[in-house]
């Protein structure tokens, strides 16, 4: 998530936050002055039960497929510690979580027959699955398409929303864009 990069002073630690930081035992930092642009918050949720729990935030400023994949790896091998079984991990599909994916084993081919969307827990060496977030994986196809249009020198018109809604109501679909 997007954060405002500034510095506020913290009367209880007697210093200044809003600079990167990973935490103890996280990725050494290159300039420990890099004002953070960016929260990077770890949650875990319960899969057959209603509960959800933030087990780590970290601030970052575009931070690498490395030292993401190294929070990731932390992060599931606290959760092992505490007994806690991860069966995956859902993100966005931003070009630095694939990368991070891929470095922690995943592969995306061209076909789905290479596809590969899992790797091996480093404690446990257990199956952890990948889940790209659909409403973001529908936003990033809904944008390729746009920017195929606008290649090819057609524009998005009002009337395109029109016929799709209209489309929508003959099929019987309930689609939140009215």
């Amino acid at each position: 998530m997007a954060i405002r990069k500034q510095t506020i002073w913290d009367p209880k630690k007697d210093c200044y936050a809003g600079f990167v930081d990973y935490g103890q035992g996280g990725p050494i930092l290159d300039d420990p002055e890099t004002l953070a642009s960016e929260a990077h918050v770890f949650l875990l949720v319960g899969a057959r039960s209603h509960w959800k729990c933030p087990i780590g935030n970290f601030l970052t400023d575009k931070i690498s497929s490395t030292h993401q994949a190294q929070l990731i790896n932390m992060a599931l091998e606290m959760a092992a510690e505490a007994g806690l079984k991860v069966w995956s991990i859902t993100a966005d599909g931003t070009s630095v979580n694939l990368s991070t994916f891929r470095q922690l084993g995943c592969q995306f081919g061209t076909t789905y027959d290479t596809i590969v969307p899992k790797f091996k827990h480093s404690t446990t060496g257990e199956d952890v699955f990948i889940i790209a977030y659909p409403c973001h994986m529908l936003k990033l196809a809904r944008n390729a398409l746009a920017q195929l249009l606008i290649a090819k020198g057609k524009k998005i018109q009002w009337e395109h929303f029109q016929q799709l809604y209209i489309l929508q109501e003959q099929k019987g679909l309930k689609m939140g864009n009215k």
